[in-house]
């Protein structure tokens, strides 16, 4: 896993020292441990925190001990932090739905800025922490995976980018995506007929060339062309 890593990736720690961690927070990835740590903390309950944080932990280690060799970020279900904010994990679970047949990596994505928009500290996932997530000697091609995020900034409802370097999961739509929908939805005909609506009101004409039918008689007639 280390020689995926650089500097760059890794922002505030050295290759060396994040090495040692690997090493003391085995089977676990320290960015899992850390922003669990930071989820939990800002809840009330102390008591219920800790509980839940090894609940999770439990959880994914029961669901992967025999297919993983290191438990990432990425892995964690997100259906347990439904405690903590049930419209996100609702809102992420929707666009996860949308786009689990389509974008290979999206469910991992949308499970990592989940997580750091539940993060009180950071708010919002950076490209850096989303591909830190996701990384392995198996998935180690960084190029595929912020391809799949790009894919996802266009086709998800509630991924929104922000200042085109972080992202977050808001409870309310991307109006981005849903114009594109709209667009979709219209079939090349219904666009004439609406384009064609729109310039005859616009230039107070009779017809539109090419998309009207022109009657072939007498009568003065306004023709766009």
């Amino acid at each position: 896993y280390i020689r995926l890593y650089d500097d760059e990736l890794l922002e505030t720690v050295d290759l060396n020292t994040y090495r040692k961690r690997m090493i003391e927070n085995y089977p676990f990835h320290p960015q899992c441990i850390d922003i669990l740590k930071e989820i939990y903390e800002f809840q009330k309950d102390e008591r219920q925190n800790l509980r839940g944080m090894l609940g999770v932990l439990s959880d994914v280690t029961a669901d992967n001990y025999r297919k993983l060799d290191l438990f990432l970020l990425s892995d964690l279900e997100i259906k347990p932090f439904r405690l903590i904010s049930r419209q996100l994990v609702t809102k992420t679970q929707e666009d996860i739905n949308e786009t689990l047949n389509t974008i290979p990596n999206g469910e991992k994505i949308l499970k990592t800025v989940l997580f750091y928009t539940l993060n009180e500290r950071k708010k919002h996932a950076s490209r850096n922490n989303i591909l830190l997530s996701i990384l392995t000697p198996e998935n180690s091609n960084r190029d595929d995976i912020l391809f799949d995020l790009d894919e996802l900034i266009e086709k998800t409802l509630y991924m929104h980018p922000e200042n085109g370097e972080f992202f977050v999961i808001r409870d309310e739509k991307k109006w981005t995506t849903i114009i594109d929908n709209m667009i979709k939805k219209i079939s090349i005909p219904d666009a004439k007929d609406k384009l064609a609506k729109l310039l005859k009101d616009l230039i107070k004409c009779d017809y539109i060339f090419d998309i009207d039918k022109i009657p072939d008689d007498k009568n003065l007639k306004l023709v766009c062309i």
